[in-house]
């Protein structure tokens, strides 16, 4: 597989997750932003909520999805 076949699946993937992130944190979807304290050994968001609390999950998952689209962008622009 060649890099423009491979930035062809990347660069969509990153900006569908960073969207997800983005929208998600702002509806504030309990999975992405509040979840369940019992899975924080397997699941990274509730491991922050149970460490910093759900506002900084919230505010942690929304400047993930930024920075993601902007690296998405980037890679974009630069191809």
């Amino acid at each position: 597989m060649d890099a423009r076949m491979k930035f062809q699946m990347v660069i969509p993937a990153l900006i569908a997750g960073s969207l997800i992130c983005i929208y998600g944190s702002y509806r504030r979807w309990k999975w992405l932003v509040d979840p369940p304290e019992h899975l924080a050994l397997v699941y990274s968001q509730s491991l922050l909520k149970v460490l910093f609390g759900s506002v900084f999950v919230r505010n942690f998952t929304m400047i993930v999805g930024w920075l993601v689209l902007a690296y998405a962008v980037a890679l974009l622009l630069t191809e």
